[in-house]
C-alpha cells in the first residue's frame, strides 16, 4: 500500500495516521517511515498545547517558532485567520477537544469542529510544502483524531499499531526523560490496571469504529523494519532520514535521539516485570490477546 500521491511537494499531501495506545512504538515507527519524500511529524494533535503554548522543543532541538517546519506552518495559519499564534493555539486546542468529542459520539462537528479540521489540513499542507514531500506521518494515536484527519479531504491511511499489553504496561512503569537541555516533559508513570484498560478500550474502538486500513504489531516492526516500510509506503527502508524530514513534535523523548537509527526490540519486561503486574495485564487484555497474536500466558 502506497499512500503518497504522485509528485512530491504538492499542496495536497497524503497522510499516514498512526493510531493506537501509548508506548506501542509510534515514535519509532515515525522515524522508520520518514524518508526522501515522507515527513515525520510526530504527534500533530499536541502541536497547539505542548508545542505552541507549552513551548516544548521539536526533535530538531528548537521551539516551534525557531523550527524551520513548525514555524511557517503555525504563523501561516495564524496570519490567514488574522490572529496571533498564541490566540490560534488556544482556539485550536479548544476546538480540537470539541471536535474529538463530537466525532467520537457521531454528532455533527459544528462550527468549532469544522474550523479545527480546516486548521489540520492547513498544517499538513504547510509541512509538505515546506519540506517538498508528498506524505506526512502523524502519530497522534487518538482514534477520534484519525477520524478528523479523514475529514480534511486529504488521502489518509490509518495504521493501527499494537504491542503486547504486558510490554506496554511495563513501559508505563518507567519514566522517560528528555535529554539535558531539551524543553520537553518526562513521561509519567501509570498503574498496570489503568494502562491495560485504556489499551483495551482504545483498541476496541479502533476495531469497531476506526476504519483502519492496516494493522501493524510493534514486534513485527522491530523484527523486520524494512518489510513494514514496504507494507505501509511501498518502498524500501531509508537508513538515515533527511534532517529536514525529521521534525517530531511531542511523543516519546527518544524523538531527540541523534545518529544512525538503530531498531532493536525492547524486551526487558519479559525478564523483570513482576508476575502480579503481568497477570493483571493478561486478564484485562484477554479479549484481544489472541486476536493480535499474543499468548494468553506469557
Amino acid at each position: 500500500m502506497s499512500p503518497a500521491a504522485p509528485g512530491g511537494g504538492e499542496s495536497s499531501p497524503a497522510v499516514v495516521y498512526v493510531a493506537g495506545w501509548g508506548r506501542s512504538g509510534s515514535t519509532l515507527l515515525n522515524r522508520v517511515l520518514a524518508g526522501s519524500d515522507v515527513f515525520g511529524a510526530g504527534e500533530v494533535r499536541w502541536l497547539w498545547q505542548r508545542g505552541v503554548q507549552g513551548r516544548e522543543d521539536c526533535s530538531c532541538g528548537q521551539p516551534w517558532d525557531l523550527c524551520p517546519s513548525w514555524g511557517p506552518a503555525v504563523t501561516g495559519l495564524a496570519a490567514a485567520r488574522g490572529v496571533s499564534p498564541d490566540v490560534l493555539a488556544q482556539t485550536m486546542h479548544r476546538d480540537g477537544i470539541v471536535a474529538r468529542r463530537r466525532i467520537a459520539i457521531g454528532r455533527p462537528l459544528g462550527t468549532a469542529g469544522d474550523r479545527y479540521v480546516e486548521g489540520m489540513r492547513s498544517v499538513y499542507e504547510a509541512l509538505a510544502a515546506g519540506s517538498g514531500t508528498s506524505t506526512i506521518i502523524d502519530t497522534s494515536k487518538d482514534p477520534a483524531q484519525a477520524m478528523l484527519a479523514r475529514r480534511t479531504g486529504l488521502p489518509v491511511t490509518v495504521v493501527h499499531l499494537v504491542r503486547d499489553p504486558r510490554a506496554v504496561a511495563w513501559s508505563h512503569q518507567r519514566t522517560k526523560r528528555p535529554p539535558a537541555g531539551a524543553a520537553a516533559g518526562a513521561t509519567p508513570r501509570r498503574r498496570t490496571g489503568y494502562v491495560t484498560t485504556r489499551w483495551l478500550v482504545r483498541n476496541l474502538f479502533l476495531e469497531t469504529r476506526g476504519h483502519v486500513d492496516l494493522r501493524l504489531r510493534y514486534e513485527d516492526l522491530v523484527a523486520q523494519p524494512s518489510a513494514v516500510v514496504d507494507r505501509v509506503m511501498g518502498r524500501d527502508m531509508v537508513d538515515e532520514p533527511h534532517p529536514h524530514l525529521h521534525h517530531v513534535i511531542a511523543g516519546n523523548p527518544n524523538r531527540f535521539d541523534t545518529g544512525p537509527l538503530v531498531v532493536r526490540p525492547d524486551t526487558d519486561w519479559v525478564r523483570v516485570q513482576p508476575r502480579p503486574q503481568r497477570a493483571t495485564a493478561s486478564v484485562v487484555a484477554l479479549p484481544l490477546l489472541r486476536r493480535y497474536g499474543y499468548r494468553v500466558i506469557s
